[in-house]
């Protein structure tokens, strides 16, 4: 729930800084808007549009605390918060709390495997100035 104001703010500051010159030289040559957008807009921020959809993807997929306090159905919660259940008041199942957070890490680490490239690019699409 916290990551959509930071997926905004990041999303915001990108089309900021989009160069208006892209969108002024497209006009001129007579493409619409959707056009400019679809062939000019979206190419240039697509990095940075995927480092942000990576973000609020792993910080949605490590969510607890608010699936925990907002949810009263046991079979809608998340797998972060089906690993709490392993604590119990007589102890800690390892076994089943380790083989649960191992899988529970595996779509979180195999999509950022995959997608580590649009991450850097992403994030390091403003650093330079030209």
């Amino acid at each position: 729930m916290l990551v959509y104001p930071l997926s905004i703010w990041l999303i915001k500051g990108i089309f900021d800084s989009f160069p208006k010159e892209l969108i002024d030289s497209a006009a001129i040559d007579g493409a619409s808007r959707i056009l400019t957008l679809i062939r000019i807009v979206v190419p240039v921020v697509a990095p940075a549009i995927g480092a942000v959809a990576i973000i609020s993807f792993l910080w949605t997929w490590n969510e607890f605390m608010f699936p925990f306090l907002v949810l009263n159905n046991e079979k809608l919660h998340p797998i972060t918060v089906g690993l709490h259940y392993f604590v119990g008041d007589e102890g800690i199942k390892w076994g089943p709390i380790s083989a649960s957070g191992v899988l529970a890490m595996l779509p979180g680490l195999v999509f950022f495997i995959f997608a580590q490239r649009y991450i850097i690019e992403g994030l390091t699409e403003g650093a330079v100035k030209q």
